[in-house]
């Protein structure tokens, strides 16, 4: 095994742009990864519940009662005393108490309630940026590392206001929810009278920062600053502040690159896609929401957002228990990305899953909605059919000027087993060769397991582009992830919030225009290939100035049951083009689904036809088409009548977040 610790290709070129940004004088050992993990030696059940109710967290039944920041601090220190967690007591482990506290909680009542998650104790916590296997290797001496998250600059901050008392309690009615960017929490959408706030509670998340805690020992993690209905109303009824001024005071407060210090756009996704969900004449439904980073929406890979879309459902699930077990909840995540496993093994949409199943443990009801994705027609799929021993050339990746980005590229095979085709890990020795437009870069060659090309330290560090080597991997009580190649290609712009202070290698600005690719077949059997480049949607607001990479490619016109369409030609393929979130499945029974995936449909002639942007399923997939559609476009116009961030403002809004949302409405009116 390397010495170099190595966990996929997009958490390497993460770390190594973070690594840019660091200002001269910044501590490295601030740079903290999330890290999801499994406890190997937890404490008992009976050691859980006595600790639980004993800091009155939970009922004598077991329900959960709030946590509030000014009991933090003391509970925060005894969590660390208790067997298993002892880890998180000293230096270089960190962790959020509530996070732990939920995990705890779950932990406590799987274990008596006989359902179908296995009891076991797994959260969040932080960790320095393990940079070999031997410090990789001292997290695996108490838990199982199932998952690690986009490395983060760590500041301190001081102690933040407690956490007001949440005034919301639910009724019998659902409790609508959703996970999205630049929420306007504010706006009259989303009140229940003219200075009362429909939201029981909001999480507006940050990159990780340190907290110096004043209500007990210890320094801890906190993403972001929940707010509660009580300081929402507040915020409302302060006539001496604008809407704007509130989102700038509390962005400033977050954030620490001014320009995500500033007040959000009009056209916020986030407040588009909770107006169509929940707002308007919803008189009664509680509301919960989970601001992203802006981080999260500027890095259109997926990166940086995982990790806080997990956390923030699992604090959506927790908090909605605190109002009512009897409510159900759907949680909307217009958000999504392409390439993927597409078989249900992502860590996001297998968390999400078993959140799912955990709620049911407590006689919760949970819903999720995603958007099945808007790259159908976007060129970013081909499949290539590679005979033994021979090399096929793939279409010009094109990597546009002025993108902040990386750029990457997933290659997998397609094979076959009783009769059910999946993506699998491409054969060992498969050649691959990348020329960069200027002929003055690339690579050509082959990377072991858990290696790249070039190495992952040494050798030619200043080659704009890698070839990633990502194995097959068994999380424990999870589906295998099959192992991949990523090819990534640096940045062909720069920031547009930050002027790197380390010109390191690999983030020089690589050549724009158009790289050739080609491969070479090391087996004796036919190789089919499929290639998904890495890319989600721009969030409204959030445009660099930079287009993202595509293959080059034709797209043709023609007639289908009478009605004019267009699809991409081959080698590139519109099949697969689905968001990687949108496979994982709960059961067969559809009337048991508690998963549901939204695509888009165009109004064409008084006939509904699917838009031509909306993304379909593959038979290498593991889902075909989404559960449900809704219109979303006009042949004469684009998109949905929306509430924009602030009061009274309006836009509109297209693509499968729209559908998503309706979706997401369909469901809180009908449970």
């Amino acid at each position: 095994m390397p010495e170099f610790f190595f966990w996929d290709g997009y958490l390497h070129w993460a770390r190594e742009l973070e690594k840019t940004l660091l200002r001269p004088g910044d501590a490295e050992g601030l740079m903290m990864e999330p890290v999801f993990g499994r406890i190997r030696d937890p404490l008992t059940q009976e050691e859980a519940f006595d600790f639980l109710q004993r800091e009155n967290l939970i009922t004598p039944k077991g329900e959960p009662r709030a946590l509030h920041r000014k009991q933090e601090g003391g509970i925060a220190y005894r969590l660390q005393k208790l067997r298993g967690l002892e880890f998180l007591d000293g230096d270089t482990h960190k962790f959020d108490p509530e996070e732990v506290m939920t995990a705890l909680i779950h932990y406590a009542v799987a274990m008596s309630s006989g359902g179908p998650v296995e009891p076991v104790l797994e959260f969040f916590f932080y960790r320095p940026v393990a940079e070999t296997w031997a410090e990789h290797e001292q997290t695996l001496a108490f838990a199982d590392v199932i998952d690690i998250g986009a490395p983060a600059l760590v500041t301190t901050i001081d102690d933040p206001p407690p956490e007001g008392q949440n005034i919301r309690l639910a009724s019998d009615q659902a409790i609508g929810a959703l996970i999205d960017n630049d929420i306007g929490f504010l706006n009259r959408r989303f009140r229940e009278t003219a200075d009362q706030t429909r939201f029981s509670a909001i999480w507006l998340q940050s990159r990780e920062r340190l907290h110096e805690n004043t209500f007990g020992p210890g320094v801890h993690i906190h993403v972001g600053r929940v707010l509660t209905g009580r300081d929402i109303d507040d915020l409302i009824t302060d006539t001496r502040k604008s809407e704007r001024s509130i989102y700038h005071e509390i962005n400033t407060d977050l954030h620490t690159v001014a320009a995500f210090r500033e007040p959000p756009p009009i056209d916020g996704h986030g407040s588009s896609v909770a107006d169509l969900a929940f707002g308007g004449d919803r008189s009664g439904d509680p509301l919960l929401a989970v601001q992203l980073p802006p981080e999260a929406a500027m890095d259109t890979s997926g990166t940086t957002s995982e990790s806080y879309i997990v956390q923030g459902f699992r604090w959506l699930c927790a908090r909605a228990r605190r109002l009512s077990l009897r409510s159900p909840l759907v949680v909307n995540i217009s958000y999504g990305t392409l390439a993927g496993p597409k078989d249900g093994s992502k860590f996001l949409e297998e968390q999400i899953r078993r959140e799912i199943l955990l709620a049911e443990q407590y006689g919760q009801t949970v819903h999720v909605v995603y958007a099945f994705g808007n790259s159908r027609n976007r060129r970013q799929v081909a499949r290539l059919c590679v005979p033994p021993g021979d090399t096929v050339a793939a279409p010009h990746w094109i990597a546009p000027p002025d993108n902040p980005f990386p750029t990457f590229m997933e290659i997998r095979a397609v094979k076959t087993q009783d009769g059910l085709s999946r993506l699998a890990a491409p054969p060992d020795g498969l050649r691959i060769t990348l020329n960069a437009p200027n002929a003055a870069a690339g690579l050509d060659g082959t990377a072991p397991p858990n290696e790249a090309l070039p190495p992952l330290t040494g050798g030619d560090d200043t080659t704009p582009c890698r070839l990633y080597h990502v194995p097959v991997r068994t999380p424990p009580d999870r589906p295998v992830q099959p192992g991949y190649l990523m090819l990534a290609i640096a940045p062909t712009g720069h920031l547009p919030y930050a002027t790197p202070h380390d010109p390191r290698a690999p983030l020089a600005s690589a050549p724009s225009g158009a790289w050739k690719l080609q491969f070479q077949n090391p087996s004796d059997q036919p190789l089919d290939l499929v290639l998904q480049i890495q890319r989600g949607d721009s969030a409204p607001g959030f445009v660099t100035g930079g287009r993202q990479s595509y293959f080059d490619g034709t797209i043709v016109a023609h007639i289908q049951d009478d009605v004019l369409i267009r699809d991409v030609t081959a080698p590139l393929t519109n099949h697969g083009t689905n968001s990687s979130y949108t496979t994982a499945q709960l059961g067969s029974d559809p009337a048991s689904r508690r998963i549901h995936t939204a695509g888009a449909d165009l109004r064409f002639y008084g006939a509904e036809i699917r838009a031509d942007y909306s993304g379909e399923g593959a038979e290498w997939a593991a889902i075909d088409d989404p559960s449900a559609t809704a219109q979303v476009d006009t042949i004469a116009l684009a998109g949905l009548d929306a509430s924009g961030t602030y009061s009274g403002s309006r836009t509109r809004l297209s693509g499968t977040s729209a559908a998503a949302a309706i979706l997401s409405r369909r469901l809180t009116e009908s449970l």
